[in-house]
């Protein structure tokens, strides 16, 4: 035995790959996460493809406030890294003329909601609009069943989406 008393540090805990503070090969800073960019006019279809992906990577609950600090095994520089890890991804989504208009925030959550209140717009026209789109719609005798149930089925999406 060596003199000295000194205890070694305990092993650092083992994060799994399901675990929201996994930082996998697949999770680096430069990593564009999806194609779709935030236009200004697309954010519905924007924010679900980011919300999918983050949900693949088990992360989306830094979003939308699920997270909000370390967990056990975890670190505050942990946290730190993931944060600005979501906060790059999501900011390399967004095109460069929309860009140009945000503030730069240090938290992913104020970061996501100010965009969900800058860009979803209660629109009581394009309501109205897919409400009658929806009773007007039919299946033409070229369209097959599953083209006019895709048909319905996005138009259904979408007065779902502007009603919540």
């Amino acid at each position: 035995m060596s003199g000295g008393g000194a205890n070694p540090p305990p092993p650092v805990a083992k994060i799994e790959s399901n675990y929201p503070f996994y930082r996998g090969p697949q999770d680096r800073l430069e990593d564009f996460i999806t194609p779709t960019k935030l236009r200004g006019d697309n954010y519905e279809d924007w924010a679900g493809d980011i919300q999918t992906t983050l949900e693949a990577r088990c992360k989306f609950g830094f979003l939308d406030g699920s997270i909000t600090t370390p967990v056990p095994s975890c670190t505050k520089s942990d946290w730190q890294t993931i944060n600005k890890m979501l906060i790059s991804w999501i900011m390399k989504t967004i095109d460069p003329e929309v860009k140009c208009f945000f503030s730069k925030y240090r938290d992913v959550k104020k970061h996501w909601d100010n965009l969900k209140s800058r860009f979803v717009v209660v629109n009581g026209p394009r309501i109205q609009q897919l409400q009658s789109s929806i009773a007007k719609c039919e299946q033409s005798k070229t369209m097959t069943v599953s083209e006019y149930f895709g048909k319905l089925t996005a138009l259904w999406e979408e007065l779902h989406r502007h009603e919540l």
